[in-house]
């Protein structure tokens, strides 16, 4: 996988195919589009790559999830219920030829 450093040489590893910017802005559209229903806040960019044969550019994304917890039935009644807060990633596999996303995976830390 190519690293965060050299990113101005994957820009040309496609060679007449996707830039990293157009991977980048393709793979937002796609991951917004499937999510079209749902809020994605404080949505960023986290690592972009171009895979070890350089078909395909991985895109990943970071945006808050909240979860509710749940009350317990012992202390129900002693104040709200609390909301935690979670990062979820989701990658993005782009077509590095045509910019067509291929699939949307979970990023697993």
């Amino acid at each position: 996988m190519a690293s965060a450093d050299n990113l101005s040489n994957d820009d040309t590893a496609a060679q007449s195919g996707v830039t990293v910017k157009e991977a980048v802005r393709l793979a937002r559209a796609y991951l917004l589009d499937l999510f079209e229903n749902e809020s994605l806040p404080n949505l960023r960019l986290e690592e972009v790559e171009l895979s070890d044969d350089g078909s395909h550019w991985l895109v990943t994304y970071g945006f808050t999830a909240s979860e509710k917890d749940i009350e317990q039935p012992l202390f129900k009644g002693f104040g709200p219920s609390t909301t935690r807060t979670r990062r979820d990633y989701k990658i993005i596999k782009i077509n590095a030829q045509t910019g067509e996303p291929v699939s949307m995976t979970i990023r697993e830390l």
